[in-house]
């Protein structure tokens, strides 16, 4: 009897159920390319970041003199708009911490100033 020997040869786990057919098998490139996935994934957030604390530095030196609020807020839109084609508006906005309502309030000014003109 097959049970028989299944217990002699691996005792009370070969008794176990067993299921029939060939087993799935994972490719052998499967994880590599979930880690290739996972490094281009962090890869393309470092750049962000990186582009991000590169932003934030450029925006003003340490050292330099106080500003008038008006002027500050237009250097500060000016900023956004120009990370725009690195950083979408959302993470420009929040790395200056300027609100993305002001911004696009201060963009519709902006046409509708050269649209008047």
């Amino acid at each position: 009897m097959e049970w028989h020997r299944l217990l002699r040869a691996h005792g009370i786990e070969g008794l176990e159920s067993q299921r029939r057919g060939s087993t799935a098998k994972l490719k052998p490139n499967a994880r590599e390319f979930q880690l290739e996935r996972e490094k281009r994934q962090l890869e393309k957030r470092l750049a962000k970041a990186e582009a991000v604390i590169g932003f934030q530095k450029s925006a003003r030196a340490a050292g330099d003199p106080a500003e008038e609020p008006r002027a500050r807020r237009g250097r500060s839109m000016q900023a956004v708009t120009d990370a725009r084609g690195v950083l979408s508006c959302a993470q420009a906005c929040n790395a200056l911490s300027v609100p993305r309502a002001s911004y696009y309030r201060a963009q519709a000014r902006a046409s509708s100033k050269t649209k008047g003109s």
